[in-house]
Parts: structure tokens; sequence; C-alpha cells
């Protein structure tokens, strides 16, 4: 969405239906199973992501279906190190955003520890398991007519499902684990719950553990929400209510906030390509001087509202690939590009020569008009820093002179396409934009977990589907290898996919997350919250040959390694740290990390902005001492 705390629950759409509750909210790159029949019931509701800059690690989908008249949530975690008994959602809401009561909380415990979302293996070789309603002991309820909580009966009108499954990864990569929770209740009051109006309070937190480190990170909206010190319970206090928008029961009717312009295929619709080349497939490698073509930066938009959207422009900013500063003004400006932001007509005299991009309404959601936004770069203007950091991080904010609405204003792209036998780069880590380190050091502390995905083509492309991710980031890193290639999952499943069988698409993600010194508390254990806002980097990568082993090595001054594919790393307060990053595919191995690195026990809670005296997994003893520990007491545990 466009804003932090708004979201939107459009109506389902009366061609694809209503979301189907059975925990699939998203495919997830995973082959058709006919046991899981895509899931299109989203389609015209708000999704918010988080931790992006390529694959986001959260995903959620909102939307209301008409008949019966409820509303549904959809929660996806992915990159997750393991299933932990204590990662949980908490959803909050109540009737009138503007009103203290009636009020209602859920919290869902969606994983039993090491198993996922129930006993047994799972189905197949995803382990997938599959429409599971969660353990009464690990679903909540909770009350407030008042100003107070109470516990409740699980209400026989609300549906909570629950879905696990084990992506696919090549041998010797760090294990994964993703999940996903669906939601659905009643809009209007059953006789067990409440009324959710046309503009009721809402808010969310999915909170994932990561093991062995007992560290914790939460993806809360409103966004710009504090972090939860404990699990929620009777005395808990909603750190900031968000507005839930219902445009079909608005008096008067309002505008569908969960339609209107967003960027195509996300973060793969922003990138460069060469100029005048009209491709749609576009990378994050900037050309120089020396470069054999001059580049074109393109935002590939969309309107899927029923009202135009006229004069819109795309701001492109620039930082070295890696983890860079979390705020949009800290990022480059480039030098050189003309114009940037992309030109704006109205209330320009003279106009700029180029047209003004409008985006006219849609016909349907489902059938979004789309147009692009672009800014020539020459080489010969891209300045000596781009010439050493050709692959960068980019984010695009837009913009427009008339009044828009943006379902998705802003996106960055942290990902790399390349063709991999061996593949090195340099990845930056940027200590700017952050509070002063908890500890005084003057550095800040960063956990770098690292996954990797990998999707064997012909088994994707002969499925019955291919969701639109899956399809559009197989063109995109497809298409980067050159004219023999049909980068078209229609095309390319024609085939019967004979020609590809061979071919596999790594994706390698770093995950990257800043100590904080602060902690919570659930089911009676300490862990360390952890700041999510440096972000992601990765590189998707082609490969031809499905059986040769995948390795991956870090190095660089101040890093050290947690485990395989966990690392610790020290960067200066508002400073900047390089890293090397190397990955290869080859018959002779040895597959997953090949680091050499010095290794270092993962860091306690407490170790950071206390004494370390707190040991990991301890109980509420175990806090560190002295005013961080006071701060914990008279905040946490009335959260």
């Amino acid at each position: 969405m466009a804003t932090t705390d708004t979201l939107c629950f459009g109506d389902a759409d009366g061609v694809t239906g209503n979301p189907v509750i059975n925990g699939l909210v998203d495919y997830d790159f995973l082959p058709f199973l006919a046991a899981d029949p895509n899931e299109s019931g989203y389609v015209n509701g708000s999704r918010l992501t988080f931790e992006g800059g390529s694959l986001a690690r959260v995903i959620f989908q909102g939307v209301r279906q008409p008949l019966p008249d409820r509303i549904v949530m959809g929660f996806l975690c992915r990159f997750d190190t393991s299933f932990d008994e204590s990662d949980f959602i908490v959803i909050a809401l109540r009737s009138h955003f503007a009103s203290a009561s009636p009020a209602r909380l859920i919290v869902i415990y969606p994983n039993l520890a090491g198993v996922g979302a129930e006993p047994g293996p799972g189905d197949g070789p995803y382990h997938i398991k599959r429409n599971v309603v969660p353990l009464p002991a690990n679903l909540d309820f909770y009350q407030d007519m008042g100003g107070a909580w109470s516990q409740i009966s699980a209400p026989a009108s609300v549906e909570v499902k629950a879905r696990s499954w084990t992506p696919n990864r090549p041998d010797g990569s760090p294990d994964e684990c993703a999940w996903s929770v669906e939601v659905s209740m009643p809009r209007t009051g059953a006789a067990d719950w409440i009324t959710l109006n046309d503009d009721f309070g809402l808010y969310f937190n999915v909170v994932r553990v990561f093991q062995p480190g007992d560290m914790v990170v939460q993806s809360a909206f409103p966004t710009t929400a504090t972090d939860l010190a404990e699990e929620p319970g009777v005395n808990f206090i909603v750190p900031q209510w968000g507005h839930g928008l219902i445009p079909a029961v608005q008096t008067p009717a309002g505008s569908n906030l969960g339609l209107g312009v967003r960027f195509k295929n996300g973060w793969m619709g922003v990138g460069r390509r060469p100029l005048g080349s009209m491709t749609t497939s576009l990378t994050s490698t900037i050309e120089g001087p020396a470069g054999a073509t001059d580049n074109e930066l393109v935002a590939l938009v969309e309107n899927t509202g029923a009202a135009a959207a006229n004069d819109l422009t795309a701001e492109f900013r620039f930082a070295n690939w890696g983890l860079p500063a979390p705020t949009f003004p800290a990022w480059d400006l480039a030098l050189g590009v003309t114009p940037n932001p992309t030109p704006r007509r109205i209330g320009l005299t003279p106009p700029p020569l180029d047209p003004p991009v409008n985006l006219a309404a849609a016909p349907q959601p489902t059938m979004p008009t789309q147009g692009e936004l672009k800014s020539p770069w020459l080489r010969a203007n891209v300045p000596a820093d781009y010439q050493a950091h050709s692959h960068q991080c980019i984010w695009v904010q837009l913009a427009s002179a008339t009044t828009v609405n943006f379902t998705q204003a802003a996106v960055r792209r942290n990902m790399d396409f390349a063709d991999l036998s061996e593949v090195k780069r340099e990845a930056e880590v940027s200590g700017e934009g952050y509070p002063d380190p908890a500890d005084g050091s003057g550095e800040h502390d960063f956990v770098i977990e690292t996954f990797c995905r990998q999707l064997n083509v012909a088994e994707l492309i002969t499925g019955k589907e291919v969701p639109d991710e899956t399809g559009a980031l197989l063109e995109n890193v497809l298409g980067q290898s050159g004219p023999r290639e049909e980068p078209n999952v229609v095309s390319m499943a024609s085939t019967g996919g004979s020609r590809w069988k061979n071919t596999v698409v790594y994706l390698w993600m770093a995950q990257g997350y800043r100590r904080t010194g602060m902690f919570v508390k659930i089911r009676g254990r300490v862990y360390e919250n952890l700041d999510h806002t440096p972000g992601q980097f990765g590189v998707a990568a082609r490969h031809e040959g499905l059986q040769d082993k995948f390795g991956f090595a870090l190095e660089g001054p101040g890093l050290v390694q947690y485990a395989p594919g966990a690392y610790g790393l020290k960067v200066p307060h508002k400073g900047r740290t390089r890293i090397g990053i190397t990955l290869s595919a080859d018959r002779e191995g040895p597959a997953g990390d090949r680091s050499t690195l010095p290794k270092a026990p993962w860091p306690k809670p407490g170790s950071i902005g206390g004494d370390g005296t707190g040991t990991p997994g301890g109980d509420a003893g175990d806090l560190p001492k002295g005013c961080l520990a006071l701060l914990f007491r008279l905040l946490g545990m009335r959260s």
C-alpha cells in the first residue's frame, strides 16, 4: 500500500472467486500439485510485503468476500531458519478505528517444534502439511469490552488454517522452513464475534524465532509500530492501530485503496536495459564508459483501478549492491541521469518533449493497463564509482501530478541476474541511517543469514499452472542469457520441458539484520529483537547441470561465521564495510558453505547493550542487568 497504516479489503473478484481457506496463500515457487490449486482469491485485496529488495520474507494479503460476508487474511513466512513453537502471529481488531471497543485479539502459534504445522513427514519431497487446524493450546482468543482483555473460547465463526513446507534447496545449503496461515472471520457481528465497520482498527505482527541464535524478527502493521517486548496476553497494549478499509460498505462510497497503480511484477519491474532495446527483462547492472551499450532506467507500471492515473513519474536512486542505508534520501540520486525523476508535463512551462505516462482505467482488476517510466543514462555520463561497482541496488519511488491511488508507491531491487559457473560480487553493508549503537562502541552488529532455493525449470513449466511471480522470475533470469532463449513460460511449456530438463535456477539470498540490544519474552523464554530494516540482497542464476554441486563463500574483514550460511559483521556507525561473495556450481564441489572464516559462537541475548550475562533461551531471570533490564521490566512486562 501507499501508506504505512492503511490496508484495503476490496471485494473478491467474481471470476476468480473467494479465497479457499486451507492455509495456502502463495505457491512460493513450488511446482504445481493437483492437491493445491493456486490461490487466486486475493486478487482484489491488499498485499503488503516485509524485508524486501527481492523475494519478500513475509507477505500479507487481505480481502473481503461478499457472500457470505467475511474478512480473510493470509500470512506467508519464508526463509525461516526452523519450525519453532514460539513463532506466532497476533491479530488485533476493533469495530471502529476511532473507538476503543469492542475489540478482539487472536494469537496463533502455527508451528510445532521442528516439524511445522503438524506431526508427520508431510506430503512429497517438500513435506507439505496442508489444511491444518492449529491445536487448541496454540490458538488463543481474547475480548475487550471496555479496557481489559479477557480470554474467551475459540469462536465457532472464526476459521484458522495453517500450512508448512520445506522448499527445494541444493545439497549442503542451509535448511529453510516456510509456513503460512489463513484466517477467515465474519464481517458483521456473529453471535460470538464483532462487526468490522468500513474503517475498522487493525494491528498484526508476524514474529519469527531464529534458532540456534535465540533471536526474533518482527514484521508488524502498521509498519511504524514499535516491536513487542512480550507475547500478547491479558495485559497486552496494541502498540499502534492501523486502518482497515472496506470500500463496499462505506457510506458514502469511497475509493478502493486496494486497487490502483503498482509496479508490474514487483521488484522485477524496475531496473536497467540497453537504451532503446524495449526489452522487459531488466537487470541491475549499470554500464560505464567501457560498456557496450548506453543505459535506460525503467519502471514497468500498471493500473488495476477504475480511475485513470495520469502524468506518472519515477525517481531512481542507487546504492552499491548489498545492505544499503534504510532510508530513500540516503541513496544516491545518480549523476548523469537526465531526467530523474522521469518528466512530468502538467504544470511545467514549457512542457518537456517526452509525452506524459498516463494509464487508463482497468476494465477489471485482473486486466490492468500498463506503461513504462524511463530515463536514459548514457554510459559516458556514468560516474567512476559505478564503473568499479556496476551491480547496483535500485530504489524507485512513484509520483503523479494528479490524484492517484498507489497500491505500491516504491520498490527496492537488490537482486542480480547471472549465468552461473562462478560469480564473484562485492557487497557493501552500510551503518548509515540507524540510531547510535546500543553499547556505545560506535559499531553496529549485523547478522547475515543466507538461503538458497533450487528451481528445476522443466519441473516448474510443465505443471498445470505457473504462478505470476514464478513465471516472471524465470522469464527474467533466462532472458538475460542471450538470444537462444525463449523467455516466455507459455512457449517454454509448449516444448514439454525437454529443452530445459538440465536447466536449474538458483535463488541465493542474503538477509541482513541489525542487533538492537532489546528483548522479547515468549512463553517464558527471552529472545533478542533484531531490526529487519537492512533488507536483503541476492543473485538469481541460471546453470546448466542439474546434478552439479552448488557452493557459496563469504569473505571480508571483521566477518565471522556462526554456522554454515550464518555470519556476524561489525560495521562502523555511519560508515560502510565491503565483503566478498562467491557463488559457483560444478561437479567437484564441495557443496554448501565454502567460506574460510573465523568461527564464533552465536551471540547471547544481553551481549550487546548489557553486561552479557544473558543466556540463550533463558528465562526472565537471565536478562541483562542495569538500565536496560529496568527499561524492559517497565515497558515489556505490560506491553
